[in-house]
């Protein structure tokens, strides 16, 4: 039976990593990891962006909702066009007494006897009169004002003459 004795690797034999291997490996973690870092970035930034659209629309349905009601309650309405762009008014009369809807710039404020109520950073609100005593209403909501375009056509019975 032969016996082989224990060899040794030969001396040009390869053991470890070279420094510029490793060197090329963190070159691309660190690639990685900068991809990941402007991708979670990005994302947030458009949760922000999305978070600020739904909050800016909020606030114009919620103005819209409390002009309509103010508006089935009028016994007469008159739209105004203000001299600068975005101020134009809405006025009521309401058997309690005026109701007063007054924009400028980016805020839309209610007036009536009990006080008043403002809707701040919100889209320029149009007001143009309408066939037979109604309102016309239009707003453009979004940041760049071109996300939803709302048109609204404000009557009661009591402007119009239909049923009460």
């Amino acid at each position: 039976m032969r016996i082989y004795p224990r060899s040794r690797p030969a001396r040009g034999k390869r053991r470890a990593v070279f420094f510029v291997e490793m060197l090329g490996i963190l070159v691309i973690l660190g690639a990685a990891a900068l991809f990941a870092g402007e991708l979670f970035i990005s994302s947030l930034t458009v949760m922000q962006e999305a978070n600020k659209r739904d909050t800016l629309i909020g606030r114009v349905d919620t103005a819209l909702d409390v002009m309509r009601r103010d508006a089935w309650a009028a016994d007469s309405a008159k739209a105004t066009v203000g001299v600068e762009p975005g101020s134009d008014a809405l006025q009521l009369h309401v058997a309690g007494g005026d109701i007063t809807w007054q924009m400028h710039s980016t805020t839309l404020t209610r007036t009536d006897a009990g006080g008043s109520r403002k809707w701040v950073q919100v889209p320029q609100f149009k007001f143009t009169p309408g066939a037979k005593g109604t309102i016309r209403v239009e707003v453009d909501s979004g940041p760049a004002g071109a996300v939803k375009h709302e048109h609204v056509t404000l009557a009661t019975p009591r402007i119009t003459g239909g049923p009460q």
